[in-house]
């Protein structure tokens, strides 16, 4: 039920269960119902560390990069300096947070 997945979320990040942050990770990233994973999130930012701080951003970083992606493989964007499609290539690991890549 989306309410009980919901209200775990909030009271795990009221009571900053750090030993919660991989379950959190899971749930923000593939819950199929978006206020659960905004209430995932919002644990996550209330735990916060090094560890939550890293794998929030790398996952920030490659949403974005499937996103453009996606634009890229239906047509919906082009480049703005050449006109044609995004050249794609290597990922930039300046992008990434520290320690990761």
């Amino acid at each position: 039920d989306r309410f009980v997945r919901e209200s775990a979320c909030i009271a795990l990040g009221y009571l900053k269960a750090e030993n919660a942050v991989p379950a959190l990770l899971q749930i923000w990233r593939n819950d199929y119902i978006s206020s659960v994973r905004d209430a995932a999130e919002l644990a996550l930012q209330q735990i916060g560390g090094e560890q939550v701080n890293r794998a929030m951003q790398m996952t920030k970083v490659l949403t974005a990069e499937i996103e453009d992606l996606i634009k890229v493989l239906t047509g919906k964007t082009t480049s703005p300096k050449s006109g044609g499609p995004k050249k794609w290539g290597p990922i930039q690991y300046s992008t990434l947070p520290a320690g990761v890549g």
